[in-house]
């Protein structure tokens, strides 16, 4: 595979490397994954998003359509559309010359990782210059297709190009910058960590499983079975905790600093980040009724 296919191969998941850190999301079948955040001045709406789905699924339910309309300002991690954040993603997710994935992977590891890839049509060249984060990326994208559920049918590419087309105003928590940099600071270990459970994922159609159950627990509001789902494959992974508090936990703190700014703003916005970042100890959730905001998990 030459430079040129293998960007090209790399663009048709690029969407995903910015919106895959483990989608995330109590049993209340009667609330929603929506959230009103009130403070003295204003109030926003927090939702937690999915962020691999399926077209047919759409429109999102009355709620969170008529908190998307309210907005004037849609905050999302990161906003997928952007070239010149997939250009800075390419540039950091491929090895360079002289070096490849069978210098940091087991061979064991490595051996599982070719075969997941092979299953998609993945060339094999093109799994040796990918670093484990976009390979797992990769490898989690291309199950989603398989099963219907897709990056450009995720809620967040979806929300961004409707407030695009709408004139809102779209604010970013996070930078393409942040997240190649906490890519790129995962450990030897984490990384492996990172392709064995796309690996994992994947066994024995794995993934429709998980996938459909995601998307069970989301529609039902089940903030504890999307907890549990996002440490699938961790337990008894002593790298656990410490890769989910880098991973999920302490990027939380800096949004919910956004989210503040946003509240203290006055303007009329939805907040739509992962649902991993609304469930769970040290949760934006969390984090945003210490502050004293009054949070409300918003019922159908």
């Amino acid at each position: 595979m030459d430079t040129t296919t293998l960007r090209a191969a790399f663009r048709r998941f690029a969407a995903a490397l910015f919106l895959l850190l483990f989608a995330a999301a109590a049993a209340a079948g009667d609330k929603l994954f929506l959230w009103e955040v009130r403070g003295q001045a204003n109030s926003v709406f927090l939702l937690g998003t999915v962020h691999f789905w399926k077209a047919e699924d759409y429109p999102l339910p009355a709620p969170i359509e008529e908190a998307f309309s309210r907005a004037r300002v849609l905050a999302v991690e990161l906003d997928p559309t952007l070239p010149q954040a997939r250009e800075l993603i390419l540039r950091h997710a491929l090895y360079g010359p002289g070096d490849g994935l069978d210098r940091h992977l087991p061979a064991a590891l490595l051996a599982d990782a070719k075969q997941a890839a092979a299953g998609f049509g993945l060339d094999e060249r093109f799994v040796l210059q990918s670093k484990p984060w976009l390979l797992s990326t990769v490898l989690v994208a291309a199950a989603a297709a398989r099963f219907g559920y897709s990056a450009e049918a995720g809620m967040d590419a979806r929300l961004v190009a409707r407030a695009r087309r709408d004139g809102k105003r779209i604010v970013e928590l996070e930078s393409a910058e942040l997240q190649v940099a906490l890519f790129e600071s995962l450990s030897p270990q984490e990384q492996s960590l990172f392709v064995r459970q796309a690996v994992d994922l994947l066994r024995e159609n794995g993934a429709a499983r998980l996938f459909d159950r995601f998307a069970a627990a989301w529609r039902q509001g089940d903030t504890e079975g999307l907890e549990a789902l996002e440490r699938l494959g961790l337990q008894n992974e002593p790298l656990a905790d410490g890769f989910l508090q880098r991973t999920v936990v302490d990027r939380n703190r800096a949004m919910a600093e956004k989210i503040a700014q946003l509240l203290e703003s006055g303007e009329p916005a939805l907040v739509a980040v992962g649902a991993a970042h609304l469930v769970g100890k040290g949760s934006v959730v969390e984090l945003l009724g210490a502050r004293g905001y009054s949070v409300r998990q918003v019922e159908r």
